[in-house]
């Protein structure tokens, strides 16, 4: 029976992550005074042992912020927790990592020297090795205050992001304010091919009667720049 309710508990708390990943916020003002995020002071910096993603060169450290629990309410993220302490920071299964990520450091397999993503104050929710003409990682990223909480989460729009699989040409390929969809890709093209939502009536939700943008990204180039497509649009 405990292992039941146990059960029941873990699925409604998946359930309500789903439930927060599809409506993001934005909120609208006319003051355009920039609004400091809160910092949480209970909130422990913590990086897992390294990653490595196959055929690359690079080790992967995976850094995030974790929280004690009170022994009455346990939530344990893997096999590193103790008494309500969680000790490790996303989810990794082979080809991709999700969870509340800070940042991604990189580290060459002959080196030492450790290297940051970025140093802008962001959330990763997840990021995903791509397998192409060049190895590269994709990783959907909230890097704006959207619904002016002070905080980075989900409620707030994710964009896409692109990187080489070392970590440099850290770049962001959605338009600002335009809500991430989805994104595939198409190994036969060398492409990865993302949609986007963009808030067209400016009611602060992104629904069906907003306005939806294809985008592809070429991976035999090095500029990662995105071009639109308009597979809706009448041909002559």
């Amino acid at each position: 029976m405990k292992i039941r309710i146990a059960q029941f508990i873990l699925l409604v708390v998946i359930a309500l992550a789903c439930t927060n990943n599809d409506k993001p916020k934005v909120v609208y003002t006319q003051d355009t005074t920039a609004a400091g995020l809160i910092i949480d002071t209970t909130a422990v910096p913590m990086a897992n042992l390294p990653i490595h993603f196959d055929s690359t060169n690079y080790l992967l450290f995976v850094v995030g912020k974790t929280q004690s629990y009170g022994r009455d309410s346990k939530f344990y993220m893997g096999s590193g927790s103790s008494d309500g302490d969680s000790f490790s920071v996303g989810y990794f299964d082979g080809e991709s990592v999700s969870g509340d990520i800070d940042n991604i450091k990189f580290q060459h397999i002959d080196s030492i020297h450790i290297r940051d993503l970025t140093t802008e104050q962001i959330k990763i929710r997840s990021f995903h090795m791509v397998h192409a003409t060049a190895n590269i990682i994709l990783l959907e990223v909230v890097d704006k205050d959207t619904n002016l909480d002070h905080k980075l989460t989900y409620e707030d729009v994710v964009s896409l992001y692109i990187a080489n699989s070392n970590g440099t040409k850290f770049k962001k390929l959605s338009v600002d304010g335009h809500q991430l969809l989805d994104w595939e890709l198409m190994t036969v093209a060398d492409r990865v091919y993302f949609r986007t939502i963009e808030d067209i009536n400016r009611n602060g939700e992104f629904d069906k009667r907003d306005a939806i943008h294809h985008y592809f990204v070429s991976l035999k180039t090095e500029d990662f720049n995105a071009v639109q497509v308009f597979p809706l649009k009448k041909q002559d």
